[in-house]
């Protein structure tokens, strides 16, 4: 089996490094905004019959980065408690 190469999950982790080490090497990351973000989410579980995870579009995924946002900050969930 050939190695089919990096994933686009790994795609886009690497160009969200570049461009928030970009910013911060320039000095801008404490007065720029980064966003990040989704068009719709992802089940949290495997949908029964189906390979991979239906889209939830109930739920979206967002980054922010620089500006003063508080890291390792998650807010809200799709999910009924």
């Amino acid at each position: 089996m050939t190695n089919p190469g990096p994933s686009r999950k790994d795609l886009r982790r690497k160009r969200a490094n570049y461009c928030r080490k970009s910013v911060k090497a320039r000095g801008m990351l404490d007065d720029t905004l980064i966003v990040w973000t989704t068009e719709f989410g992802r089940m949290p579980t495997l949908q029964k019959g189906a390979q991979g995870r239906d889209r939830n579009p109930k739920g979206f995924t967002a980054w922010f980065a620089g500006a003063g946002v508080k890291s390792g900050f998650s807010f809200g969930a799709t999910q009924r408690r």
